[in-house]
């Protein structure tokens, strides 16, 4: 299934990615709140008293903003493309394993943000994200994180 959406990223640990097409579908972290809605449903977590959302938070959070690197969560090898850096992370939780078994991370060299995220799950499913048309250190309205 190829889906389009936006993607908002702030400082510390706030995010909001939203699928469009083909149907709708609704993240939002904010602290440590997480909001998933869909066409039918809206629920709302609280990511730190939950050890598999608060992981995917952090995992999330620490992809774009570049900390990930500092994660012990994960075994890392690095490689170097023409335009970008390749980034192979290995989950060592046992608990992240059974469901994901890599994330490559594409880093563009001109600007060092993320061109591409793959997850590849351990039953041979992937997401695949590309990041397009960036937008950096734009001021994103306060309201564009809040839990409806």
């Amino acid at each position: 299934v190829k889906s389009r959406g936006i993607f908002y990223f702030q400082k510390e640990n706030k995010l909001r990615w939203e699928y469009s097409d083909p149907f709708y579908y609704l993240i939002i972290f904010n602290n440590d709140t997480v909001l998933i809605q869909d066409e039918n449903n809206t629920n709302v977590y609280d990511a730190a008293s939950g050890k598999m959302f608060r992981q995917i938070n952090e995992i999330m959070l620490s992809m774009v903003s570049g900390s990930i690197l500092e994660s012990d969560d994960f075994e890392f090898e690095y490689f170097e493309k023409s335009s970008s850096y390749k980034l192979e992370l290995r989950p060592l939780d046992e608990n992240m394993k059974e469901f994901l078994s890599k994330i490559h991370l594409f880093i563009n060299k001109k600007d060092m943000t993320v061109d591409e995220l793959l997850m590849l799950e351990k039953s041979g499913d992937y997401t695949r994200i590309r990041f397009i048309n960036k937008r950096l250190n734009e001021e994103i309205p306060q309201h564009t994180f809040d839990l409806p």
